[in-house]
């Protein structure tokens, strides 16, 4: 039995490393719609995995109408619709490079095909020159990587590019205000649950009281749920029996402190 877990491409390797060995995995936050396609190609095979986190189409596929939304208003006024995307060079990034294209075209946006970039890359200015040649309104960015996002959140704003920025992911890492200071502001992103309640409000203060550091929501949140409903299967399954385990995962949904958490049998999208 094992739980959590963060990278798509981890995830990609681990979930045929263990199908063999029936082993259960809860969890695991790699958010990749391959993973998803993968085990929706034999759920037989793959019914001990359950993945912890919705698949781009699902946050990637939520801009688009928000967006529109804000342009009808008069709550923003782009130049144009024009729209560029940047992602990291991983299973995860081109999810979620396809999954934006989609969603800002179907709201009239023209995007250009997106780019691609090494996880562990720094400069990105000569991407922002050619942005900015091409005039861009709208330039939408994923990395899992801190100081690659924060890098690119600063040099959006030191050359000055003339676009509403989509930061996805910004907030994974509980210190990305004190890498990005004040050229995270009106970034705009959906891709961690925020605090609206008195329970999450709690929880973050005994987080910072133990660790002396704000949390990252997507990394420690929904871990900490995760690892809570893991505590709970075990204790309720009394056992290590596969089939017990993946019965017991499914018959006893979890109320967690960031999310309601229920595993569906039939194979669907996330």
């Amino acid at each position: 039995f094992i739980a959590n877990g963060w990278h798509s491409s981890v995830a990609m390797a681990l979930i045929d490393a263990e199908a063999p060995y029936k082993i259960v995995h809860l969890g695991h936050l790699g958010e990749s719609q391959f993973i998803s396609e993968k085990i929706n190609s034999d759920p037989q095979k793959y019914r001990g995995w359950f993945k912890g986190w919705p698949a781009p189409p699902v946050f990637a596929g939520l801009y688009g109408p928000p967006l529109k939304h804000f342009i009808e208003a008069g709550q923003w006024q782009p130049a144009n619709m024009k729209a560029a995307i940047l992602v990291e060079d991983t299973d995860f990034g081109r999810g979620w490079g396809e999954a934006a294209v989609d969603s800002l075209s179907k709201v009239g946006f023209e995007v250009l095909p997106y780019d691609v970039t090494a996880l562990e890359e720094t400069e990105f200015s000569p991407l922002l020159t050619k942005y900015k040649a091409q005039q861009v309104s709208l330039v939408g960015m994923t990395s899992t990587g801190n100081v690659s996002v924060s890098n690119f959140v600063k040099q959006f704003r030191q050359q000055d590019v003339k676009a509403l920025m989509i930061a996805h992911g910004l907030t994974w890492f509980s210190e990305w205000y004190e890498l990005t200071g004040d050229a995270s502001n009106y970034a705009v992103a959906i891709d961690s649950p925020q605090v609206i309640d008195d329970e999450q409000a709690k929880w973050v203060e005994r987080y910072k009281a133990e660790f002396g550091i704000d949390p990252g929501i997507g990394a420690s949140g929904i871990t900490y749920d995760y690892m809570r409903m893991a505590f709970k299967v075990l204790n309720k399954a009394g056992t290590l029996d596969f089939d017990t385990l993946v019965e017991t995962i499914y018959e006893n949904p979890y109320d967690g402190v960031w999310n309601y958490y229920q595993f569906a049998r039939e194979p669907g999208p996330n």
